[in-house]
């Protein structure tokens, strides 16, 4: 038995933010909305190519259930042609830092979702 991959991501949050968060995955990271099966909660799945990677669940309560300590910290994202990626960020004014990973030739960039999940890009150089 052996985990293979990250399947998906899923994010919980009233309506507002929900669409916040599609516009913010669909416009930076270039995600597509696409097909979702016809749950009780309404919502998107964001494809990154065939997959979906991301699924955003509209749920009025989550805002209440999720007012405690998390321990998450931020997903990530392998991704390609780094230069567009910044100008697309710098041109949004979003606020974010990129990072060398020592002894690797990966270089992340770090920033924040509307809903201040943190996000990082992954892209692999050389």
């Amino acid at each position: 038995m052996t985990t293979i991959a990250l399947a998906h991501v899923n994010l919980r949050a009233g309506r507002e933010a929900v669409e916040s968060l599609r516009a913010f995955y669909c416009d930076v990271l270039g995600l597509t909305v696409g097909a979702r099966p016809n749950f009780a909660l309404s919502g998107y799945w964001l494809y990154a190519g065939e997959r979906d990677v991301i699924h955003l669940v509209i749920d009025d309560e989550a805002v209440s259930r999720n007012s405690g300590e998390s321990t998450f910290h931020h997903t990530a994202y392998e991704c390609e042609d780094r230069p567009a990626f910044e100008k697309r960020i710098a041109e949004r004014r979003i606020p974010h830092h990129a990072a060398q990973v020592p002894g690797r030739p990966i270089v992340q960039i770090f920033l924040q979702d509307p809903a201040g999940n943190g996000v990082e890009l992954t892209f692999r150089e050389g």
